[in-house]
């Protein structure tokens, strides 16, 4: 479980391990956002959110219920599904985004090329 920050994100991916997140602030809901939406990597609480967050979600129109019984469906839903078959095809997907990042950072990829450019500007 992960509140879906940079960090965290990262770490998920590295490990192989689809997140369960729970994001309040900053970059948070949009990190849990491409995970779940874009890459089928990991799975959002909805019902956990309080304050604003009781408001109709833009992407689906559904407010979250704002009940102790709907957290605790919730969490047990995206239990059984992450330890089943849908688990399974999420651990798949992330593994592919992981490729893709180890992809970028080896010699002569993207974020290596990138990097090497940022750090020779340093020391010009």
């Amino acid at each position: 479980m992960t509140h879906g920050g940079f960090n965290s994100t990262v770490e998920c991916i590295h490990a192989g391990v689809p997140p369960i997140c729970w994001p309040f602030m900053a970059d948070q809901t949009v990190n849990t956002i491409i995970l779940t939406e874009t890459y089928n990597a990991g799975y959002e609480l909805l019902e956990v959110r309080t304050g604003h967050g009781l408001r109709p979600i833009y992407r689906t129109g559904i407010a979250p219920s704002d009940t102790l019984d709907a957290v605790k469906k919730e969490a047990l839903d995206v239990l059984q599904k992450a330890f089943g078959e849908d688990g399974e095809r999420k651990r798949s997907n992330l593994l592919a985004v992981k490729a893709r990042i180890d992809q970028a950072w080896e010699d002569g990829g993207a974020s290596r090329r990138d990097v090497g450019i940022l750090v020779d500007s340093f020391a010009n």
